[in-house]
């Protein structure tokens, strides 16, 4: 085996090379220095606390379901939970948060009316 089938490991310098070269390789660069952000539409956390997977998830159930009976040659079963539009979603949220808080201030008022009795009966 000749010598030109093994590796370089000093390669020659010039003698007369006063400054530094500045020349470097591109191994030598620092790669990948920028982290990537979700964008609109790819499942970020705010866009899939606005979901209710729930619903979707049994709606993909009815659905599957449905697709198996209908390759028996059995009739689809009627969909359940028909899918809302999201304004549909958010009008059903707040009112279920109203009812929520509605709740509660009845719970103070009964507190509130209790402690006026015990208050005018000490007196």
């Amino acid at each position: 085996m000749s010598t030109a089938h093994r590796p370089t490991w000093d390669p020659a310098q010039a003698r007369d090379v006063k400054g530094a070269s500045r020349q470097f390789s591109v191994r030598d660069m620092a790669a990948h220095t920028k982290l990537k952000f979700r964008q609109v539409g790819q499942t970020s956390t705010d866009e899939v606390k606005k979901r209710d997977l729930r619903a979707e998830l049994l709606l993909a159930e009815q659905e599957a379901k449905n697709k198996k009976r209908k390759a028996e040659g059995k009739p689809p079963l009627p969909l359940e939970g028909a899918p809302e539009d999201e304004e549909a979603n958010k009008r059903r949220k707040l009112l279920q948060e109203a009812l929520e808080m509605d709740k509660d201030d009845e719970d103070d008022e009964e507190e509130e009316d209790e402690e006026k009795k015990e208050n005018g009966a000490d007196r």
